[in-house]
C-alpha cells in the first residue's frame, strides 16, 4: 500500500510541477528560467516519505518535456488570448494544457514506471521496512542464507508488480505515439 501511496504522490506531483515549470520557461526571460532549473536540480531530502517524493517532482525529464512541448505551441495563441484579457491561468489551464495531452500522459506514464520501478533511492534513503516498496521487497524475497529462494512467489510478485505498468501502456499507447509522433496518421 505504501508504494501505492508513493507512486500516486510522486507522479500527480511530477506532472503537476513539470508542467508548471514548463510554462514558466515558455513565458519568462531565461534569468529567472535558470533560477527555477536550479532549484529543480538541486532539491534532495532524506530518510523519510518526503525524501522519496520530493526528487521525483522536480525531474529534469518532466521539465524538459512540458518546456519543449509549450515551446512548439505558436506564440500567437498567447498573444490571442491575450487581446481576448485571458489571465495566465487561463490562458495555461484552458488553452495551453489541453494541446499538450498527450505529452502529459506520455509524461504520466513514464514518471509511473520510474517512480513505480524504483530500487536504488528507495534503498539508499529509507531504513525502515514500513517505507520499503515492492523491487526491495522483491530482492529481499531473493536473499536466502540457506536452502534454495522460493521462485513461484518471487515471480508472483514480479507479475503483481509488471501488472499495473502493462495495463497502463496497454490503454495509453495510443497518446504515447501521438506525444512522440505528433498528430500525423503514420502506421506503427
Amino acid at each position: 500500500m505504501e508504494m501505492v501511496f508513493l507512486t500516486a504522490l510522486g507522479v500527480g506531483g511530477a506532472t503537476v510541477i513539470g508542467a508548471l515549470i514548463g510554462f514558466i520557461f515558455k513565458k519568462t526571460s531565461h534569468k529567472f528560467s535558470d533560477i527555477v532549473l536550479s532549484f529543480a536540480a538541486g532539491v534532495m531530502l532524506s530518510a523519510a516519505v518526503i525524501g522519496l517524493i520530493l526528487p521525483s517532482l522536480v525531474a529534469m525529464f518532466g521539465i524538459f518535456m512540458f518546456k519543449n512541448a509549450f515551446e512548439a505551441i505558436p506564440v500567437e495563441v498567447m498573444e490571442a488570448a491575450r487581446m481576448d484579457k485571458a489571465k495566465n491561468r487561463t490562458i495555461m489551464l484552458k488553452i495551453m494544457v489541453p494541446m499538450i495531452s498527450p505529452v502529459i500522459i506520455t509524461h504520466f506514464i513514464t514518471s509511473f514506471i520510474s517512480n513505480w520501478n524504483e530500487y536504488y533511492w528507495v534503498l539508499v534513503m529509507t531504513n525502515s521496512e514500513s517505507l520499503r516498496t515492492l523491487p526491495v521487497a522483491l530482492r529481499g524475497l531473493l536473499q536466502v542464507d540457506e536452502g534454495v529462494p522460493q521462485w513461484n512467489v518471487a515471480m508472483a510478485g514480479t507479475m503483481i508488480q509488471l501488472a499495473p505498468i502493462l495495463l497502463m501502456y496497454i490503454f495509453a499507447s495510443g497518446k504515447i505515439k501521438t506525444a512522440m509522433v505528433g498528430d500525423r496518421k503514420i502506421k506503427i
